[in-house]
């Protein structure tokens, strides 16, 4: 999924508005990451979902991940992808050509992409 711009936006901002006083901002936009987040997600119920997708099994590792944010904060870089393949290309068709992301994005929601994914994970 691209990165949510209502978070980049505010964090822009804060970065702007508190950037005189030294503190530097970081947005890190994470693609899938092998982490228990899909397991550890509450149903509408409040239970906990206890299973995982098969995108973040397939993910990048925690400690790559976590590497290059280190790697970011220590450059002091303002926004990071840190993501590979299909969600590296969202990532950066958001900035060449908002327009062919969001019809992508559209026709893939159309097409049942979220009822695929949990097939996927439950297979």
């Amino acid at each position: 999924m691209p990165p949510k711009h209502g978070l980049i936006g505010y964090h822009d901002s804060v970065r702007a508005e508190n950037e005189h006083l030294g503190l530097k901002v970081l947005v890190v936009a994470p693609g899938s990451v092998q982490t228990n987040v899909s397991r550890n997600a509450l149903n509408a119920d409040g239970s906990t979902r206890g299973e995982s997708d098969a995108a973040i099994e397939n993910g990048l590792s925690p400690d790559f991940a976590a590497a290059q944010i280190l790697t970011a904060v220590d450059a002091g870089t303002r926004e990071l992808v840190v993501a590979e393949g299909a969600e590296a290309m969202v990532a950066s068709l958001r900035r060449s050509d908002p327009n062919a992301l969001f019809d992508r994005m559209s026709a893939m929601v159309q097409a049942g992409y979220a009822a695929q994914m949990k097939a996927k994970s439950a297979a």
